[in-house]
């Protein structure tokens, strides 16, 4: 799942593959987009929590809200970022 929400969409491919292969639980697959859905519920809800987060600095939010979704984590460069994590 997140392979593929960092843009890299065939090794998330040959990972489900091989995992499916070694396990023989081809059920997975029809889990997977599930699984996909609930991630991106949490990664929405993460955003929303840390944009009211008042320890956030508003040069922060400011360049997290001008980033395309996918290409950084709230995370990424803020400082007191190591003290709390929600991944």
């Amino acid at each position: 799942m997140d392979l593929e929400f960092t843009g890299h969409g065939d090794l998330a491919a040959a990972f489900v593959d091989a995992y499916v292969e070694a396990s023989g639980d081809g059920e997975l697959r029809e889990l997977l987009a599930f699984y996909k859905a609930y991630r991106a519920y949490v990664r929405a809800k993460v955003s929303s929590f840390q944009s009211d987060d008042a320890m956030v600095s508003a040069a922060d939010k400011a360049r997290l809200r001008d980033t395309p979704p996918g290409t950084t984590s709230w995370r990424s460069g803020m400082r007191g970022s190591s003290t709390r994590s929600f991944w």
